[in-house]
């Protein structure tokens, strides 16, 4: 998915809120060696949707690479995000939005994150 950002593709990609069961929501921070944003604060989990896979797919997928969760998903608004430009890449994603409610222990990817926090 380099190639989308190099060049600015419009592409999907989903977005994950994980709730808990206090009512915190769970934030991740990047990997500092991540491309896109390295070290940013964000939503719960996020990706690439991949060709031929499905948006459900695709987020339960990366619930489990990021967070190494897996949990029921409800599926939210779909939204065409304005381009978002950093250095020489841009972000122009279609997002499908889901939360999901558990409070099961993360296992986070080193490689694709520096913590997570709720």
């Amino acid at each position: 998915m380099g190639e989308c950002l190099e060049e600015g593709l419009l592409h999907r990609a989903v977005a994950v809120q994980v709730i808990r069961s206090s009512g915190k929501l769970l934030v991740q921070q990047r990997s500092k060696n991540d491309s896109w944003h390295p070290g940013l604060w964000t939503m719960s989990c996020t990706g690439h949707v991949r060709r031929a896979e499905s948006y459900d797919a695709a987020a339960g997928r990366e619930l489990k690479e990021e967070l190494g969760l897996t949990a029921k998903l409800t599926p939210h608004k779909k939204v065409l995000l304005p381009a978002i430009t950093s250095g020489s890449l841009t972000e122009r994603e279609w997002v499908r939005f889901y939360v999901t409610h558990t409070d099961l222990p993360c296992v986070i990817d080193p490689v694709e994150l520096k913590a997570s926090r709720r």
